[in-house]
């Protein structure tokens, strides 16, 4: 495989979408290719970003219902300048 090659199939092979033939060659060049190693440090940061937002966003929300909300402001413990939004999913 050539650099071009290889630059076409790095998104799959580092999201883990390659079958294994093709990612053990991809694994290969890259290896062996100072470019293409170059290539796969300079997606590390925004693959990283990407799991940490995946991961956050996997984590549970707690939604109040609007009642609960009305009493939580009521009670006067919590108070916010910001409007409080239903959310909806």
């Amino acid at each position: 495989m050539n650099c071009d090659q290889i630059e076409k199939m790095l998104t799959g092979f580092l999201l883990g979408e390659l079958d294994d033939r093709a990612g053990a060659s991809v694994r290969a060049h890259v290896t062996d290719c100072a470019r293409c190693r170059s290539a796969v440090r300079a997606c590390e940061p925004t693959l990283a970003a990407l799991r940490e937002a995946l991961a956050a966003r996997s984590q549970p929300v707690l939604v109040l219902s609007p009642e609960a909300r009305t009493r939580v402001f009521r009670s006067g413990r919590l108070r916010s300048r910001i409007p409080v939004r239903r959310i909806v999913e």
